[in-house]
């Protein structure tokens, strides 16, 4: 289950070299208001402004009514390559969406690293007001090979990272029911530690967290469209969003949350 790499992705599979990529998360194209979609055409233009920005991950919970064609020709028009995942609701598109984007779940390369992206909003499928997160048995399975293939490979990759839409569980971190159910955040404990995981990205609850375990950064991006308010700020004040900047280098990532909007203002 593996994208085709696109031929400009890559200068060499085995051979690393520092770049950019762009994390979106929770887009809501198709919220009451119908901004979504607008606040999506403004961040594929600031994107593609930057020169150094290879690729984007969009961290799930598109929420597109339309056919999937039409989500296709809007992502078109950013001029590198979008890597998708789901989100809890995006169920309703899970039949149609092989057709146009590919598996659920897949990996793909760029200079010299591995990306794996993971569908952890599997609760959804049976009940569909769910907000925790979890895998399948399938894609456990899957997901253990792939990483333990990645120990043999030679060259070796200098990075591998994680993405998916639902974050982690943690002693202390907020909205607990908003996350991964505690034994697949184990696991995925578990995976990052054994294989040596650079980072894992998410979104799902719409404000930035990021944090360190075992060698391992956690990141959590904000909402393309709309967030939680910080304490002291009015429930009015939630239109601002934005999306994130990831440098790669050598031994390390750092990373930064550029604002599109906030409050009525474009940035």
């Amino acid at each position: 289950m593996k994208h085709e790499i696109p031929a400009n992705a890559n200068r060499s599979p085995g051979r690393f070299s520092p770049f950019a990529f762009a994390v979106i998360a929770d887009p809501h194209l198709e919220t009451p208001d119908q901004r979504g979609v607008e606040k999506m055409r403004q961040a594929i233009d600031k994107i593609n402004r930057q020169a150094d920005i290879a690729f984007v991950l969009i961290l799930g919970d598109l929420i597109w009514h339309q056919p999937l064609s039409k989500l296709k020709a809007l992502l078109a028009n950013l001029r590198v390559p979008s890597h998708l995942v789901l989100g809890n609701h995006d169920t309703r598109t899970i039949a149609d969406y092989g057709h146009e984007f590919g598996p659920l779940y897949y990996t793909f390369e760029h200079a010299g690293c591995l990306f794996v992206g993971l569908w952890n909003a599997v609760p959804a499928l049976s009940e569909p007001r769910s907000h925790e997160g979890d895998l399948d048995d399938a894609q456990i399975a899957w997901t253990e090979r792939t990483l333990r293939n990645v120990t043999r490979r030679q060259p070796s990759y200098r990075h591998t990272f994680l993405f998916m839409h639902v974050p982690p569980n943690y002693e202390g971190l907020e909205e607990r029911s908003l996350r991964m159910r505690p034994p697949t955040t184990e696991i995925l404990y578990r995976w990052c530690k054994q294989f040596s995981v650079t980072a894992c990205f998410f979104g799902h609850i719409h404000r930035e967290e990021s944090f360190s375990l075992a060698g391992t950064q956690f990141v959590t991006t904000a909402s393309l469209n709309w967030n939680f308010p910080d304490a002291g700020t009015s429930n009015e004040d939630r239109d601002f969003g934005g999306y994130r900047i990831v440098r790669v280098h050598e031994r390390s990532i750092t990373h930064e949350f550029k604002l599109t909007h906030e409050f009525g203002r474009d940035y």
